[in-house]
């Protein structure tokens, strides 16, 4: 009998591209997102005061200055990365004698030992090196010394070839496919900046007033309200301490019901490709008969704001939800993940803007077996789909379906298969009887796996 030369083929055959959404991490949640996504529509988790962590220079305030002012973070910029967070906000103030060309890391008065082209822009690049398909939008500010001459440093920066990729300068929202692999640059009262430029009023939420980069000289700059930001932060006196005493959270909801409000403006208003920057975090002031103590209470804002944020997303899954930017004070991991998650449930419904990442099947296992899988009708409109299997030889399968948050709401042992096989499949006899996109996984028993995607109408 002749030897039987065996190879190892797949074939995939669907109207759309395979993926696997089993496998996405904070690192890389962008990558699954599809790449006509108006970054507008996105919902983007990001930190305030993005590099007030680790330590700060502190002459001459040591002993008035408590480091639970102005710490507002406790992971790393590359950290905040990898977590997930793709909007960093960050506060600058220019080079000194010591690094010249490269503007120091501040919060209000503080300095910090970070710098923004060694530090910042390093770990934007290694970040972005490992993880290709990611974008990140940057809001910066000057908060001490020159802005002048702050303006002047970043513009060289730019211009820079070692960082001139990394910058996505149009006076305009992009597409996602545009900007994966750079920093969408927003920079607040830094005049001649190349990128979008605003301002917004102090303490408020308002539309900020983007004015078009470049203008005639000698010409008044021309404003677009393509940002809109709620900036409100200050919360005033701890309500606590304050006569009637009986109200302890009434300033923390004033400023909860805030943050609601431009995520429902968001959420509603996704086709005027608006961004909205929406300040979760905030301050209050303690003060002790009637005699304020000068340090702003940080913590009390975040650990009352940053669990209703992540149980608002939880309560809110499966339904289709654009927020805008959601910037905070001390996130973690679990946070970061729950923002970023909405953003599957919300394009899932959507097969024309939906999860875009190929399959991860990279299979040498398979000897000697070509396989075919359709889907047919695909979408499903009534209840019903075949799932059609062509193979060259026995192989035992299993069949096994999920929905867009990968849980799993079918399975069935196909056992032995050959040659082409067309098996009904009712979607009434699903787990979840929603309807939006549907992951159908075949396996052999080998393990090695193929993944197709289902629309269900």
């Amino acid at each position: 009998m002749k030897q039987l030369i065996f190879k190892q083929v797949l074939t995939i055959i669907l109207f759309c591209q395979s993926l696997s959404i089993f496998s996405q991490q904070g690192n890389d949640w962008m990558s699954y997102l599809h790449p006509e996504t108006n970054v507008s529509n996105i919902t983007i988790p990001g930190t305030h005061d993005t590099g007030a962590y680790g330590k700060a220079d502190l002459t001459g305030v040591q002993n008035i200055i408590h480091h639970s002012t102005y710490i507002t973070q406790n992971l790393s910029f590359y950290e905040q990365l990898n977590n997930g967070i793709r909007f960093f906000d960050i506060r600058l103030k220019e080079s000194d004698s010591h690094i010249p060309g490269d503007p120091i890391i501040v919060h209000g008065i503080i300095k910090f030992h970070t710098r923004f082209k060694r530090d910042v822009l390093s770990a934007i690049k290694r970040f972005f090196n490992e993880n290709k398909n990611e974008a990140l939008i940057m809001t910066i500010q000057s908060d001490q010394g020159s802005a002048s001459k702050l303006a002047t440093e970043l513009k060289n920066i730019i211009k820079d070839p070692i960082y001139s990729n990394l910058f996505f300068t149009d006076n305009r929202l992009p597409k996602l496919k545009e900007l994966r692999g750079k920093i969408l640059l927003i920079t607040k009262k830094l005049n001649h900046v190349p990128g979008i430029h605003y301002k917004h009023e102090d303490n408020v939420t308002s539309v900020a007033n983007t004015r078009k980069f470049p203008y005639p000289k000698g010409a008044k700059p021309i404003y677009n309200p393509y940002i809109k930001v709620n900036n409100y932060y200050d919360l005033g006196i701890d309500s606590c301490l304050s006569w009637p005493f009986t109200n302890c959270d009434a300033n923390k909801d004033r400023k909860w019901g805030r943050v609601k409000e431009l995520m429902q403006e968001a959420n509603d208003n996704r086709s005027n490709n608006r961004l909205y920057l929406n300040a979760v975090n905030g301050y209050l002031t303690n003060h002790l008969v009637g005699i304020p103590i000068p340090e702003p209470d940080i913590t009390a804002v975040s650990d009352y704001m940053n669990p209703r944020v992540k149980n608002y997303m939880k309560a809110n899954k499966g339904f289709s939800k654009s927020y805008g930017v959601l910037i905070l004070d001390w996130v973690d991991s679990s946070l970061i993940e729950a923002i970023y998650k909405v953003n599957f449930h919300a394009w899932a419904l959507n097969p024309e803007i939906t999860f875009y990442k190929k399959s991860n099947f990279e299979g040498d296992v398979i000897r000697g077996n070509e396989i075919s899988v359709s889907l047919h009708p695909n979408p499903v409109k009534f209840h019903k789909f075949n799932l059609v299997i062509n193979t060259s030889i026995h192989e035992k399968l299993e069949l096994k379906i999920y929905n867009s948050l990968g849980k799993l709401v079918y399975k069935q042992n196909l056992g032995l298969v050959e040659e082409e096989n067309k098996i009904p499949i009712e979607t009434s006899d699903f787990k979840s009887k929603s309807k939006g996109v549907y992951f159908v996984e075949i396996k052999n028993s080998k393990g090695v796996r193929l993944i197709k995607k289902l629309f269900i109408k």
